[in-house]
C-alpha cells in the first residue's frame, strides 16, 4: 500500500548533497537518524537530508533541485570539483589512474595525475572506447537494457575507472541480475565493484551500502565463502545499529533474523 503523509518536524530539514542526517520510516512512523555529528543551532541550518541521489554528477544533482524544489545547491559535494569530474573517468592506459573524461565535448579534461601524460594515441583510443561503451549504456537501442549491460560491464574493467558512476551503476545492475538468477560468482565479483562506489560516494555508514553488503554475504554464503559473508554481514550490522537504529522494528525483525541465518551456517 502506498500514501502521502505530512510531517511538520521533518519538513524543517532543507537539503544538502552531503547530508548529515536520514529518514527513517517504521510504518506511518518518521523517524530522523543522524549519521554524522550535528552542531548546536536551529534545525534548518544545521540539520540536513538529501533530496537527491548523491551518486549522480553535479549537474544532474543541479538540474533536478531546480526542476523540482527551484533552488540551487552549494553544499561542500557541489563545489567539490575534483570528485565530480572522477563520476566520468577512464583508466590511464599506462598507469591505469581516474583521468576524468567531459562526456559533452568527448575530452579529457586534464593530464594523467600518475604518468602526467596529456593526449597520446593510446589515450585517444581509451577514449573511443570509454565514448562506444558509454553510448550503448546511456542510448536506447534495440537490445533489453538487461543484455546491454551484461556485455558491456565486463569490456568496462579495462576502460572505467572504479570512481565512474555508469561502471558503478552497471556493475550492481548487473550484481542484481546474477542474484535474481543465483549466479553467485558474478554476483559478488560485481557487487564488490559497486560497493567500492557505494561507499565513496554514499559514505561508510548509508543504508544503501548496509543493503548492499547484506546482499553481498548472502551470495557469498550460496557460493562457499563462509568468512566473506560473515565479514559482509557484520559491516551490515555495524550500519544497521546506527541506521535506522538497534531499538528499530526493520532492525529486529527483518535484519537480525538474516543476519543469524547466514551467522549460524
Amino acid at each position: 500500500h502506498f500514501g502521502t503523509g505530512v510531517y511538520l518536524v521533518a519538513s524543517l530539514l532543507n537539503h544538502s548533497c552531503v547530508p548529515n542526517c536520514t529518514v527513517v520510516f517504521q510504518g506511518r512512523q518518521l523517524a530522523v537518524v543522524a549519521t554524522k555529528a550535528i552542531p548546536a543551532g536551529d534545525i534548518p541550518s544545521v540539520a540536513f537530508i538529501t533530496y537527491v541521489n548523491s551518486l549522480d554528477d553535479t549537474v544532474t544533482r543541479q538540474q533536478q533541485l531546480k526542476d523540482t524544489w527551484h533552488f540551487s545547491c552549494e553544499c561542500a559535494l557541489c563545489l567539490d570539483k575534483k570528485l565530480d569530474k572522477q563520476k566520468h573517468s577512464m583508466k590511464c592506459p599506462r598507469c591505469a589512474r581516474d583521468r576524468p573524461v567531459d562526456t559533452v565535448l568527448w575530452t579529457l579534461t586534464d593530464k594523467c595525475p600518475g604518468c602526467q601524460d596529456s593526449m597520446g594515441k593510446d589515450d585517444k583510443k581509451q577514449l573511443a572506447r570509454y565514448k562506444e561503451l558509454y553510448l550503448l549504456l546511456t542510448v536506447k537501442g534495440e537490445m533489453e537494457f538487461d543484455q546491454v549491460c551484461e556485455r558491456c560491464v565486463g569490456q568496462m574493467e579495462d576502460v572505467y575507472s572504479d570512481s565512474d558512476i555508469l561502471y558503478i551503476q552497471a556493475a550492481h545492475h548487473v550484481h542484481s541480475i546474477a542474484m535474481d538468477q543465483g549466479r553467485w560468482t558474478t554476483a559478488t565479483t560485481y557487487g564488490e565493484i559497486a560497493l567500492i562506489g557505494y561507499k565513496k560516494y554514499y559514505g561508510q555508514k548509508a543504508g544503501l551500502v548496509a543493503a548492499l553488503l547484506v546482499r553481498l554475504g548472502s551470495a557469498y554464503s550460496s557460493a562457499g565463502n563462509v568468512a566473506q559473508s560473515a565479514e559482509c554481514f557484520q559491516q551490515a550490522d555495524q550500519i544497521y545499529r546506527l541506521v535506522p537504529g538497534e531499538g528499530s522494528c526493520f532492525y529486529n525483525k527483518d535484519f537480525m533474523p538474516v543476519y543469524r541465518k547466514y551467522s549460524d551456517i
